[in-house]
C-alpha cells in the first residue's frame, strides 16, 4: 500500500514537474488546515462513538454538569451536541466531546431503582433531637 502512495506521489511530481517534497509539504499545509476546521467536529464525533460505545448517555437520561448550567434530561444526541432540557424548561446545548473531557453526572440508575431527588435543605436543631418517652397507654 505505502509503495502505491510512494509511486503515485513521484508521478504526480513528475507530471507537473515539481519537487516530490514541495507535494508533500503542501499535502501536509492543507491536512494541518483541515484539521483545524474540523477540530470540533472530529472530537465530537469520537466523543460520540465512546459515548454510544460506553452507555453513558441515552435520550431521556438525567444528566448534572453544573460547569456548563445542565440539570436535566438529555433530549436530542447528534454529531456535535447533547441537548439537555433543565427543570425550568430553558434547553441548554453542551459540545459532545466536553462529555468526554469533564465530568457529569447521571442518575440514570436513581431512576430505574425508582428514586426520588429532593433538592431542598432541611435544618434541624440538633438539641432537639432525643430518644421517645414510651406512651402512657389510655386506661
Amino acid at each position: 500500500m505505502m509503495l502505491y502512495v510512494f509511486a503515485s506521489i513521484i508521478i504526480v511530481a513528475t507530471l507537473i514537474d515539481r519537487s516530490p517534497l514541495l507535494l508533500l509539504s503542501g499535502l501536509g499545509a492543507m491536512s494541518a488546515v483541515i484539521l483545524l476546521v474540523y477540530k470540533d467536529t472530529l472530537l465530537s464525533f469520537v466523543a460520540g462513538v465512546q459515548l454510544t460505545s460506553n452507555d453513558m448517555l441515552r435520550v431521556g437520561d438525567w444528566i448534572e454538569m453544573p460547569q456548563v448550567g445542565a440539570d436535566g434530561d438529555v433530549v436530542d444526541i447528534t454529531l456535535n451536541t447533547v441537548k439537555v432540557q433543565n427543570f425550568d424548561k430553558t434547553i441548554v446545548s453542551i459540545p459532545t466531546w466536553r462529555l468526554m473531557s469533564e465530568s457529569f453526572r447521571n442518575w440514570r440508575g436513581m431512576q430505574q431503582a425508582g428514586g426520588r431527588r429532593i433538592k431542598r435543605s432541611l435544618f434541624i436543631d440538633a438539641s432537639s433531637v432525643r430518644f421517645l418517652a414510651p406512651r402512657n397507654k389510655p386506661p
